[in-house]
């Protein structure tokens, strides 16, 4: 198949076309469309053409000619004949692995590329399929994958298909597994998550009563009590299915309904990349009343932020006699 390189530059990631672009005059800080232009730009302009070919490396004026005599178009198969014109891979080549993998180095003519279950995940949620990649790297490689990054690849697709996203789910929640046992015995139906929830059919409305109505898609309510010393306490009858683990993630539990923050908790979160910001974003979000502002204080210090509190001698003069205070003070 034939392939137009020119055509093929807006499927190449802006990290790769920047390198390019400097061939052309261009900078590190261009946009990926800047990029584009300066590319297409420098090829229209003769004396920019004649210095990039001066820069290349003999094989690569050998390669260029070669493509220069076959009119400017060169079939696939021509390329992966010759080892040095396929170290540098084709747009579309490189557009597959952005997807598909990370980049771990990038030189002028090459680039290398690892496979993480991330990366995997990333590829197969744009809409690859699992026998696409495998055909795609095994083309890519011109050899057969080793047997252990087949078995790796089918085990990250099985378990990103055990995973199921719903959207506009309607979840219960029982006080007890007994009590979730009790409404499935009395006609109440739907699948069982674990022991106290169950997931109800998206077109069925249970006719229950004096039931607490949480959407998660909207802006939980104010239901924590943050004090001054850092103790945060949750309003009886609120709980929903997020803040106790968001609370648990920062702070230490003390009861079913209150918790504490230390130095020694939230150090530990920050020390595994957070930042603080979030727990007070978190905090102003789901607090009754403003948060103490010592307590804020007290945070932004425990995560490196430092203040200045100065202590000093101060002299007072006392005066018994008001006569006495009011000539002083009257006095030029």
């Amino acid at each position: 198949m034939p392939r137009q390189f020119d055509s093929d530059l807006p499927r190449v990631g802006a990290d790769m076309l920047k390198p390019m672009a400097k061939t052309w005059g261009g900078d590190s800080k261009m946009r990926k469309d800047e990029c584009i232009a300066c590319i297409r730009a420098g090829l229209k302009d003769p004396q920019k053409v004649q210095a990039a070919i001066a820069s290349l490396q003999p094989w690569e004026r050998n390669a260029l000619a070669l493509i220069k005599r076959m009119g400017g178009i060169i079939q696939h198969s021509t390329l992966s004949t010759s080892s040095p014109i396929s170290t540098a891979p084709a747009p579309r080549s490189l557009a597959f692995l952005e997807r598909h993998a990370e980049r771990t180095q990038s030189h002028r003519h090459t680039a290398q590329y690892r496979l993480t279950r991330e990366s995997i995940y990333r590829g197969l949620e744009s809409g690859t399929t699992l026998d696409e990649l495998f055909v795609r790297l095994k083309t890519g490689s011109q050899t057969e994958l080793p047997q252990n990054v087949v078995v790796e690849l089918r085990e990250w697709n099985s378990l990103r298909e055990r995973v199921v996203l719903r959207r506009r789910a309607r979840l219960l929640e029982f006080p007890s597994a007994r009590a979730l046992q009790d409404a499935l015995a009395q006609g109440l139906t739907g699948n069982s998550i674990a022991e106290r929830f169950l997931l109800l059919a998206h077109d069925k409305q249970p006719e229950l009563q004096g039931l607490t109505r949480i959407n998660y898609a909207q802006a939980l309510p104010h239901n924590l009590n943050v004090f001054e010393d850092g103790k945060i306490h949750l309003n009886r009858g609120t709980r929903d299915l997020i803040t106790d683990a968001q609370l648990s993630q920062w702070a230490i539990r003390l009861s079913d309904l209150e918790w504490q923050l230390t130095v020694e908790s939230v150090s530990k979160v920050l020390n595994e990349g957070r930042k603080i910001a979030e727990l007070l974003s978190f905090l102003e979000a789901r607090s009754t009343h403003s948060l103490p502002s010592l307590l804020k204080i007290a945070l932004r210090s425990w995560a490196g932020e430092t203040y200045q509190v100065e202590l000093e001698a101060t002299i007072i003069l006392r005066c018994p006699q008001e006569q006495v205070f009011e000539a002083i003070i009257s006095s030029q």
